[in-house]
């Protein structure tokens, strides 16, 4: 019977043939199939990430909460949709939106076409009879003078018109303090019973413009560094899809809304009994497309970077349908594969 082999290399020739003292160690050579030296690397070098080759479209992970990050998604969404109500207002309060719409407001305000009817031929006469002085319409709550040889060629629709043009110009410029002294009356007059909507049309003024702007810039600063917090907090690979995200909610929310003011502000003017409810009511129904308008163009945004997520990710094989699609390709291009 042949005695055990023995498994474990003789190193005793070697060591014998050391001198005493020595510190070096021999090292013994093992034939190794391929899958024996991968199984022969150090753990150290496996764990290592710089010794992994880096993959395309690979999950990496932002190390951020998902509070944070779906918090900071809300509040962009928040700001995003202040930002459109005030680039809105922004632009209603430019003076060739804020004019027009002040026009129409004075119709009912000052009762111009009353005045008219009273007033309107004594001021023919008083043009004719002093040509070169500027005239007033009797009992105008604005202080709007015309040159009576203009008023004596208008007719009464151009004069009108004319009136009502010169007078949104003054009330855009000065506010309320553009109407007269003695038409703030107490009581029952004219203007005291109505003076929340004349605030509320002395509210389209230059100034509130420039306001407007002032606040619109310290959005922007606001939304400026939400979105750095959303992107940073954002993997790789869903940094656009979030910021998509947040353009498109926030202009979807604002179209919601705009529409959904629109048809109530309507709905109240065709019930409201007072003509001067009706056309304020009618006047604010009119200007919210420009809101409408805004959020659409932040949809649109929001869609577009959606749609170069998508892109993107398709292209770098984000997708399963496309890396199985890649891997076969390269597994059938391999060299003396039939």
């Amino acid at each position: 019977m042949s005695p055990p082999r023995n498994l474990h290399p003789n190193t005793s020739d070697s060591t014998d043939a050391e001198a005493p003292g020595s510190d070096s160690v021999r090292e013994v050579e093992f034939s190794q199939t391929p899958t024996d030296e991968l199984r022969a690397v150090s753990p150290r070098a496996i764990s290592s990430p710089l010794s992994q080759p880096r993959r395309v479209g690979a999950h990496v992970g932002s190390g951020w909460s998902p509070i944070v990050r779906w918090g900071s998604v809300a509040v962009a969404v928040f700001i995003i949709s202040l930002i459109i109500l005030t680039w809105s207002a922004l632009r209603a309060t430019e003076r060739g939106e804020a004019e027009p719409l002040i026009a129409r407001a004075l119709v009912s305000l000052t009762e111009i076409d009353a005045l008219l009817d009273s007033g309107h031929a004594s001021l023919l006469s008083e043009a004719k009879n002093r040509p070169r002085e500027l005239l007033t319409l009797p009992h105008y709550p604005l202080p709007v003078s015309l040159g009576a040889e203009e008023i004596a060629v208008l007719s009464r629709e151009e004069f009108r018109a004319r009136l009502l043009s010169v007078s949104a110009t003054l009330v855009y410029a000065d506010g309320t303090g553009a109407f007269r002294r003695e038409s703030s009356m107490t009581g029952d007059g004219l203007f005291s019973a109505r003076s929340v909507i004349r605030w509320t049309v002395g509210a389209l003024t230059e100034n509130t413009h420039e306001i407007l702007w002032l606040a619109l810039a310290i959005m922007l600063m606001m939304v400026a560094p939400t979105l750095i917090i959303v992107v940073a907090a954002s993997e790789d690979r869903n940094r656009l899809r979030n910021l998509g995200l947040i353009f498109l909610i926030g202009g979807v929310w604002m179209v919601i809304t705009s529409l959904s003011a629109r048809f109530a502000l309507q709905a109240t003017a065709n019930g409201a009994g007072d003509p001067l409810n009706k056309a304020l009511l009618d006047i604010g129904a009119d200007t919210l497309p420009i809101v409408l308008r805004n959020a659409v163009i932040v949809m649109l945004l929001g869609l577009s970077l959606l749609a170069l997520s998508v892109a993107t990710r398709a292209a770098e094989g984000g997708f399963p349908g496309v890396r199985s699609a890649i891997s076969g390709n390269r597994r059938n291009n391999r060299p003396g594969r039939v």
